[in-house]
């Protein structure tokens, strides 16, 4: 890594946790999207990745998910590790936390086999090359019929596309304030903070993300079946994968 490429630091961790439950879209409905996706099977994973684990909110539906799982959280953010830990609970007995930057490799090629991997809102830091590599080798990581489930943004298509996810993103924010904190003040903090990467007053140059054909595309090409969109809200989006059976 060099200096000058910009990464995810402590600050960004402390906006996250503090506006997170507002700022991702129907955030509850996601978890129990990806959740059943790996359960819903007749073979339920033994152990699952959680790659840049956030504060644990997935981890944590995952470990409840079946007592005898096991979860890898992987982050970059000590922070982010620590709340994972903490979220938790009484599982974190079955939880491993392990430090990372998602875009090097020497974590892929020391991992373990895992039967799932899922990922949230952190696949669009890498650039197109970096997301075609990362399907590669969380292909090869995966045990046969091990399924891969990921949340996270896309890049609009079109101009049209950009705006009309701009717009649901911004409703998607002001219901959950209201809902949760019973103002608008999570969505003035929304703009605040330039957090809309479909109309941003500044893009972000962690923001990185690949159109939605372009993703099933290398997911395809990394040798994954099943290659489904599971749900879309405000150009965010699930998609999962499987590793075909030995």
């Amino acid at each position: 890594m060099t200096a000058d490429i910009p990464q995810w630091n402590e600050l960004d961790t402390a906006a996250f946790l503090a506006e997170g439950d507002v700022f991702v879209p129907r955030r509850e409905e996601q978890i129990r999207i990806v959740t059943d996706r790996l359960f819903e099977g007749k073979t339920r994973p033994a152990c699952v990745f959680d790659l840049c684990s956030g504060e644990g909110l997935m981890t944590k539906a995952i470990l409840d998910r079946d007592p005898d799982v096991k979860v890898t959280a992987y982050d970059a953010s000590p922070g982010m590790l620590k709340a994972t830990a903490k979220t938790a609970g009484d599982a974190a007995t079955r939880l491993t936390a392990r430090p990372f930057r998602l875009e090097e490799l020497d974590w892929r090629f020391h991992a373990e086999p895992a039967d799932a991997v899922v990922s949230s809102l952190a696949v669009h830091h890498l650039d197109g090359p970096g997301k075609a590599r990362l399907f590669r080798d969380l292909f090869r990581i995966l045990t046969p019929g091990g399924v891969f489930v990921l949340a996270d943004l896309v890049e609009p298509a079109s101009d049209a596309a950009r705006r009309s996810f701009a717009r649901q993103w911004e409703h998607e924010v002001e219901q959950r304030s209201l809902a949760l904190r019973g103002d608008s003040s999570g969505l003035e903090r929304f703009r605040a903070l330039d957090w809309n990467h479909y109309d941003p007053r500044v893009p972000d140059p962690l923001d990185k993300p690949s159109t939605l054909v372009e993703q099933t595309d290398w997911l395809r090409d990394a040798g994954f079946e099943q290659v489904d969109l599971l749900w879309c809200v405000a150009g965010h989006v699930i998609l999962s994968a499987v590793k075909p059976a030995a």
